[in-house]
């Protein structure tokens, strides 16, 4: 029996005691079960007994042959600790004839399978021959896939005739995955989830705040995330920015700008497959004001590619698919008090594979590419009146008119109601109205709206970007009790439209041509850029 003559197989170390001046070691074992075919005097124990298989043998050596079209496989279970495996044989080809296709000659089959038992990550290059050739060494390390749960492997002639022999197949561990530890916190950075100091605002009866940041993150690198059942601690979580494009592979963001970089432990980035990546954990912990009480909290996703799943406090308590929405977490927190928010995101194709051709007469389904992945828009925790409230408002300024009306969408409006605007220029009112009273069946598809004159605003226009108002729009009662009111809508006074050929601005005829431009959610278009934004 010939063992594998490796250059760094790690070692058990058997003793401390030295013998002859060196360490003892324990041999590596080999976890293809009678892989020199040692064993059995008939027949070698573990192999299946195959028409076209007969063992050779020479003195106290005997090895496999196969002379006719045919092979066998062995599955070895892997441990989740093992990174890499190391694959060793000797194989000998007798006029072995290699058929049209690549793959049709002698050669040691091998691929990584998951636990439904179809292949992960991509065909090995294998050892194989053809032709005639004398007995030849065959090593190579093979690193073992996310989601792979077992090798399969075997001998087989797949060449149109010829015999190939096997002799000392060796699967022994390489490399071990580093144990699971949470990345730290980068150094200089304060709390990334205190909710003081995050971006806010406020109203009588509403709140918004901001929860972009750094996030705890953990990618899904084998099998299918359990809903309800997210990485526990110590897993290898490391972090990641929202809103932040998920990057094709592990180069620094300065060389893929359309992408950011996640900051993972070592356990976690030596296994993960950027072009697999399909899930991802997000996490972080919320603190709800106390004086949201008696309203409804929100969470509001403004870009997710492609879905989100939503937990809190390790509960499911709801979803939404791209581009966005939200998720109402009423139920499920309370104010003052803390809870702790989990996400997990999926990149999932919203159209259907097409189909492609590998040849004439081989028809293959195709999957639909998924060129962006992750929270790629803001996301923010709200609170808003329970019942009575302004969904919506759409501010219409009209220069030929030297108007302004605002629009808006309610909810839960029965008895009669009237709408305030407010128009606000650098924290000072500057136009004030109200709306008639008016009824639930007054509005139209749940909206109502209102106008007043206004003779004299300062113009927004491309030469005036600093022009800019805030309109802060209140339902109540006839009597002045105020239901809701909404938070600042910005807007510039302006109004664009085309007559016939021409486009006007504020009454200005205003040439326009199209601009090719990048945007957040894609790749840039122009030349790439390395400098830090």
């Amino acid at each position: 029996m010939k063992k594998p003559a490796w250059g760094s197989v790690p070692v058990i170390i058997a003793a401390a005691a030295l013998v002859g001046g060196a360490i003892c070691a324990a041999a590596p074992v080999n976890l293809l079960v009678n892989g020199d075919f040692q064993r059995g005097e008939t027949w070698p124990e573990a192999w299946e007994r195959k028409p076209q298989f007969s063992v050779l043998r020479a003195g106290e050596e005997q090895w496999l042959a196969i002379t006719q079209p045919g092979g066998v496989e062995r599955e070895i279970l892997l441990d989740p600790s093992w990174a890499s495996l190391r694959v060793s044989c000797r194989m000998r080809v007798t006029d072995v004839v290699q058929g049209p296709e690549r793959w049709q000659d002698a050669r040691l089959t091998l691929q990584f399978v998951d636990a439904q038992g179809a292949r992960v990550g991509p065909w090995p290059d294998v050892f194989h021959a053809s032709g005639t050739e004398d007995w030849v060494s065959h090593e190579r390390e093979y690193a073992i896939p996310p989601g792979a749960v077992a090798l399969r492997l075997g001998p087989h002639m797949l060449g149109l005739s010829g015999r190939v022999e096997f002799d000392d197949i060796w699967v022994v561990t390489g490399a071990h995955r580093p144990q699971g530890e949470d990345l730290p916190l980068p150094e200089g950075i304060g709390d990334p989830w205190a909710m003081e100091t995050a971006w806010q605002t406020a109203s009588a009866t509403r709140g918004q705040i901001c929860l972009n940041g750094l996030w705890r993150f953990i990618p899904v690198v084998a099998g299918e995330a359990q809903m309800t059942n997210p990485p526990s601690g110590r897993a290898g979580w490391g972090w990641f920015k929202v809103p932040g494009l998920w990057p094709e592979d592990g180069r620094r963001w300065n060389a893929e700008p359309a992408a950011q970089h996640f900051l993972l432990p070592e356990c976690t980035s030596s296994v993960l497959d950027y072009s697999a990546l399909s899930q991802g954990w997000y996490k972080r912990e919320i603190a709800i004001p106390g004086d949201w009480r008696g309203r409804r909290v929100k969470l509001v996703f403004t870009m997710v590619q492609t879905h989100v799943s939503v937990l809190v406090d390790g509960k499911h308590v709801g979803g939404l698919f791209f581009p966005g929405g939200e998720v109402d977490v009423s139920n499920w927190v309370k104010p003052g008090r803390r809870h702790v928010l989990e996400l997990l995101v999926s990149a999932r194709p919203l159209t259907a594979g097409g189909t492609g051709f590998l040849r004439q007469e081989e028809l293959r389904r195709k999957p639909t590419p998924i060129p962006l992945k992750g929270i790629t828009g803001d996301v923010f925790l709200e609170s808003e009146p329970a019942r009575e409230r302004i969904d919506g408002i759409h501010v219409i300024p009209s220069w030929r008119r030297r108007s302004l009306t605002i629009e808006a969408s309610l909810s839960g409006a029965s008895e009669t109601r009237v709408l305030a605007a407010r128009i606000v220029r650098d924290g000072e009112t500057v136009l004030a109205f109200e709306s008639p009273r008016f009824s639930a069946r007054d509005l139209s598809d749940g909206r109502a709206q209102f106008t007043t004159d206004w003779p004299d605003p300062e113009l927004w226009d491309p030469e005036t970007p600093e022009n800019m108002y805030e309109a802060i729009v209140t339902l109540k009662t006839p009597q002045g009790e105020v239901l809701d009111e909404s938070l600042p809508t910005a807007f510039g006074f302006r109004e664009f439209w085309i007559d016939g050929r021409d486009f006007f601005l504020n009454g200005v005829r205003t040439p326009l041509r199209a601009l090719v431009a990048s945007n957040m959610a894609g790749p840039p278009t122009g030349p790439r850029s390395t400098a830090a934004s």
